[in-house]
């Protein structure tokens, strides 16, 4: 892969260039386009490649779809250890495979550098960070090295050109619906949530109730995303008489906290 040229544009950062064989034939031409979203908190990502008529002799006959395909590599400092999450449904799930099934988004979550956990002592606590690539329609990946993850952008490599839409974040509050927001719309944006919560809790639903015997009452149903336990306090506009959860009914004080 050789960048050919990189040009600073009003909205972003434009490059093109080339994909070359090792005997030096050119395979396929391409061009990207990074730009800020969501107030510079994440980019977005455009990719264009435009396959040679070369490639079509150097292209594998095996079934195998995976031996055979134009990814997107993503690359981090070899001495950093980084824990690699897929996404199952609407929760993460930590994952050790080669080959990654992910179909809206990844994390790689970071502790800090190597040097920083290898060290024998430690002035202060490393706080880890995590990493989100969205992939909206691109659900496979491939762990190539410790370091490197390839997201497969397309395992047809006709002569046709190809577009591809990605983002990255970092440490995006509430990445879930972030992620089912780029896959359905190329956008990162989320509606706003009428709740204050942790970034590892989503709001499934939420609906009032009325009832002549109890009263009004809000029907939530939240889900945590992370495999984490997780505490929150709920602050109401009116006072609480009661709060019915598992299955469960709890009197309260007549507070606004739950």
């Amino acid at each position: 892969m050789v960048a050919d040229r990189v040009d600073r544009c009003e909205d972003g950062i434009e490059s093109h260039g080339t994909l070359i064989h090792g005997k030096g034939s050119v395979l396929a031409r391409f061009s990207q386009k990074i730009q800020f979203v969501l107030d510079e908190s994440a980019v977005s990502l455009s990719i264009v490649i435009e396959p040679t008529e070369e490639l079509q002799s150097l292209v594998s006959s095996s079934r195998d779809a995976l031996s055979r395909f134009f990814t997107c590599r993503f690359a981090w400092n070899e001495n950093d250890f980084c824990d690699l999450f897929r996404n199952v449904q609407t929760q993460f799930v930590e994952t050790e495979r080669q080959r990654v099934f992910s179909p809206l988004l990844l994390s790689l979550v970071s502790d800090g550098g190597g040097v920083a956990r290898q060290g024998e002592k430690q002035l202060s606590p490393v706080k880890s960070s995590g990493l989100q690539i969205f992939t909206g329609c691109h659900p496979w990946h491939v762990r190539s090295s410790s370091h490197t993850l390839d997201t497969v952008l397309t395992t047809d490599c006709g002569t046709h050109a190809h577009a591809f839409q990605l983002a990255i974040g970092i440490d995006l509050p509430h990445a879930i619906d972030s992620g089912f927001a780029w896959a359905a719309t190329e956008s990162l944006q989320v509606p706003q949530s009428p709740l204050r919560l942790p970034s590892n809790v989503r709001l499934v639903s939420a609906a009032t109730l009325s009832n002549d015997s109890s009263g009004d009452g809000l029907h939530l149903r939240l889900l945590e995303s992370y495999g984490q336990e997780s505490r929150m306090r709920l602050h109401f506009s009116r006072k609480i008489y009661c709060v019915r959860w598992n299955g469960g009914v709890y009197e309260s004080q007549g507070a606004n906290d739950a």
